[in-house]
C-alpha cells in the first residue's frame, strides 16, 4: 500500500500553496471546486508520487467543523541532504516563518529540522 495524498485545511490557499511551491518545489496541478462543501482543492505534486491536497476554507464550506482542521497537520518532507536542511530552515526562517526545532541530528542517526508552515502545521525537513 502508499500513501495517495496527505490533506491539509487553510483559509488562504494561495499563500499556502505559494510557500509549498517557494521551499519545496511542489508542482501546482489544477484546482478543484466541490459545489456541494463549497470548498476549493489545490493539488500539489512532488517528486515521486506524493500529492499534497490543500483545501481552503471559508465561511461555512467544507462542514460545521472544518476550520476547525485548520492548522493542526503534521508531516515530514525529505529535501535530500544535510545541506538542503540547513539552506531550507534559513530560507523559512529569514523570511519570517517559525523554525520550531533548528537542523540537528537526532539520536537515531537522521538530520532534521522542524519549521511551521503559514497555517501552524509542522513540516518536519529531513535531509
Amino acid at each position: 500500500m502508499t500513501i495517495d495524498r496527505i490533506t491539509i485545511y487553510t483559509a488562504d490557499i494561495e499563500k499556502l500553496s505559494d510557500f509549498y511551491e517557494n521551499y519545496f518545489y511542489a508542482i501546482r496541478g489544477d484546482d478543484s471546486a466541490d459545489e456541494h462543501t463549497g470548498t476549493l482543492s489545490v493539488y500539489l505534486k512532488f517528486d515521486g508520487d506524493a500529492v499534497l491536497e490543500l483545501v481552503e476554507v471559508k465561511g461555512s464550506g467544507g462542514g460545521a467543523r472544518a476550520e476547525q482542521r485548520i492548522g493542526r497537520g503534521s508531516f515530514c518532507i525529505a529535501a535530500g541532504s544535510r545541506k538542503s536542511v540547513d539552506s531550507v530552515s534559513a530560507r523559512v526562517f529569514r523570511e519570517g516563518y517559525r523554525v520550531v526545532e533548528v537542523p540537528h541530528a537526532t539520536g537515531s542517526g537522521s538530520y532534521e529540522g522542524l519549521i511551521e508552515d503559514p497555517d501552524g502545521n509542522l513540516v518536519r525537513v529531513t535531509g
